[in-house]
Order: structure tokens, then sequence, then C-alpha cells
């Protein structure tokens, strides 16, 4: 340990350079990691070891998975036209396979939050000075009920039931 330091937090043994995110699976036998380049690694509890690396394009850093660790939303860039505006795509995925279960285009609107709702079929995304939507991923319904052009901050949580949402700035929360 360095000096001055009384304890570890955590283990040496996870080690996943650039790391955005991360899961335990549902069963907690399980943790999912992965980074805005594409890598996706699965590592055995408690053990830490290895046990699956998976690349997928490259994706931004607004990216979620679900609750129960078998879907993993990313932003991925189709085109991007100078510095005026860009088409991405949020992709919803296996991450036992990778396998891109759906696709949804997204013009221009630079999302900074996603979360998945407690069942995983609907994800919860929202843009700063935009909007804030729900999507049902399987159907492809957009509801679009929230405007965050008063934001100056952004953060959101929807509850376990998927009922509420709390979104909060620097000054205000809303419930909703």
């Amino acid at each position: 340990l360095p000096d001055g330091a009384i304890a570890r937090f955590g283990s040496i043994r996870f080690r996943h350079a650039g790391m955005d995110n991360f899961v335990c699976t549902a069963d907690g036998k399980t943790l999912l990691t992965f980074d805005s380049q594409g890598w996706l690694r699965s590592w055995e509890l408690p053990s830490g070891n290895l046990t699956g690396v998976i690349q997928l394009p490259e994706c931004h850093d607004a990216l979620c998975f679900s609750q129960d660790g078998k879907l993993l939303a990313t932003i991925e860039t189709i085109t991007q036209f100078g510095d005026a505006f860009q088409l991405d795509e949020i992709c919803i995925r296996e991450t036992e396979t990778g396998r891109k279960l759906a696709g949804f285009k997204v013009l221009d609107e630079r999302i900074e939050t996603m979360e998945f709702g407690p069942n995983g079929t609907r994800l919860l995304f929202g843009s700063l000075g935009k909007d804030y939507s729900l999507l049902d991923w399987k159907s492809g319904k957009r509801e679009r009920f929230v405007s965050s052009s008063s934001l100056r901050y952004l953060a959101s949580n929807l509850s376990p039931d998927g009922k509420r949402m709390v979104i909060l700035d620097a000054k205000k929360w809303q419930l909703l």
C-alpha cells in the first residue's frame, strides 16, 4: 500500500483501462465492464478472473447496462457533419454475445444520460438543453416528456418500479 494508506478498497485483479461503466449480474457471479472504445469484458466473481472479451463498435460515453446485466445501451456515431451536427444511433445489445437487438437514430441530440427501466424494456435518455425521452426499445415507441432546456447540470434516476423519475440540476430537482 502507498504511504499513509491503511486499507485497499477493491482489488488489483480487475483491470480495465478506460472503463466507463460496470454492472454486477443479478446472480452475483459475474461483473461486466465496458469502455468507450467498445470493449466489453466479463469477470468471474469473487475471483476476478477474466472470462470473456467482446469488441463492439466505438461508442460515446453515454451508455448503460440493464439492471440484470443482460443488455447494454450504447450511442454509436453514424455520421459526423463537421461541428454542425451529427447522426447517432442508440443501440441495444446483448452483453453475452454483443449482438445488436435494436437501433434508433437520433439527430444531434448529444445524449448525456441513459438508464434502463427495471424490467429492461424501456430506456430513459436525456440531452443537455433538449428533452428527456422514454423509449420502449422493443416496439420503437418514443415518448418525449420533459424539456431539460433550463437545466445546467443533468442527472436522472428511475424508481425501482419504473413509475417515477427524478431529474436534478445545480439548483433544483423535479419528481415526475
